[in-house]
């Protein structure tokens, strides 16, 4: 299934509606092994790549074996970052994560998926 393309079902924000496609939330930074002070802060950083904000709701970032997985939540405004960070909001230094979520990526040979509300794969990272 490598370079399929899925479309998203169309999201509504209240505001607007807005269709997620492949790589319209690209998998940005993974600190998988955390960071120097702690091996336990990891952080990830999506970007939405669009001109129009994409509702998280129901969205899934999973290592691909099924050994752990995080459901996402809140908004991504147009262009801007949504900060993931375990195990406080102290992984990334003067910037307040988005989501803090619990478990942990693993430091090798990982594949993460980010999968939109309806299942669609969106974006992936190999580790």
């Amino acid at each position: 299934m490598e370079n399929e393309e899925h479309i998203a079902s169309v999201i509504e924000t209240g505001q607007e509606a807005h269709a997620a496609t492949t790589n319209a939330v690209a998998i940005n930074e993974i600190a998988w092994m955390g960071t120097c002070y702690s091996y336990n802060n990891e952080r990830i950083e999506l970007h939405n790549t669009t001109n129009s904000a994409i509702d998280m709701t129901g969205w899934t970032l999973n290592v691909a074996d099924g050994s752990s997985g995080i459901i996402l939540s809140g908004m991504i405004v147009a262009g801007d970052y949504y900060l993931l960070e375990r195990p406080s909001n102290n992984s990334a230094a003067s910037v307040a994560a988005d989501l803090l979520y619990t478990g942990s990526l693993g430091n090798s040979g990982k594949i993460l998926e980010l999968r939109d509300a309806s299942g669609a794969l969106i974006d992936s990272a190999d580790g």
